[in-house]
């Protein structure tokens, strides 16, 4: 059986992580008797600069769909359905369909509160009732999908030792709730120190 599971508050590190990903940019869709749950990762959030004078090329699909293989697999192996890498113009998207209302899919709705999309998600509340290391994977998926490392934020000066690397995850503004979860999660439960929560208003 998948190991996807909600009705007594089970969580693995593989269903945290998978949690995360959706979390970030994850819908699900119904057509008739098919589902599908995608995952998507917009170029945008993956831009790469080669060093001055270079003569390197990025290809951001190809990276990426690299990238990817290792997730798809890990994913592939939880939900027991076929998952897909499809690229396009402007992202890559993680595509699992289900060809019968399986446990897996029923489980991940249920987590998720019957919501459909990443712009409505709020947190599993079972990720709060989960050892430290199960929610480091929660975020481990939640950074993958919407996480872009930056040169601005890494730490220049002031301080001994080696410098740090600041973190921005990138919430759609329009589910304005899911910062302040997040924030409470790093914070309180895993006691990583968030910096800003900034956007617009809703």
């Amino acid at each position: 059986m998948p190991a996807v599971s909600s009705a007594n508050g089970y969580l693995d590190a593989d269903v945290a992580y998978l949690l995360g990903l959706i979390t970030a940019r994850g819908q699900f869709y119904v057509e008739g008797d098919i589902r599908r749950l995608v995952i998507d990762f917009p170029y945008r959030l993956f831009i790469a600069k080669p060093p001055e004078n270079s003569k390197l090329q990025y290809d951001i699909p190809t990276q990426m769909r690299l990238c990817l293989d290792d997730v798809r697999n890990r994913v592939n192996e939880l939900l027991e359905v076929n998952v897909n890498i499809v690229p396009s113009t402007y992202k890559t998207q993680l595509v699992a369909v289900f060809t019968k209302n399986t446990m897996s899919w029923r489980n991940l709705t249920l987590l998720f509160d019957q919501r459909r999309s990443y712009l409505e998600f709020g947190l599993p509340t079972a990720l709060f009732n989960v050892p430290r290391d199960i929610q480091l994977e929660f975020v481990r998926g939640l950074a993958d999908a919407s996480v872009t490392p930056s040169r601005s934020d890494y730490e220049q000066f002031g301080r001994e030792g080696p410098k740090l690397q600041r973190i921005v995850l990138q919430v759609n503004q329009a589910n304005w709730h899911l910062p302040i979860q997040v924030c409470r999660l790093l914070q309180v439960n895993l006691k990583i120190p968030v910096q800003h929560i900034l956007g617009g208003a809703p």
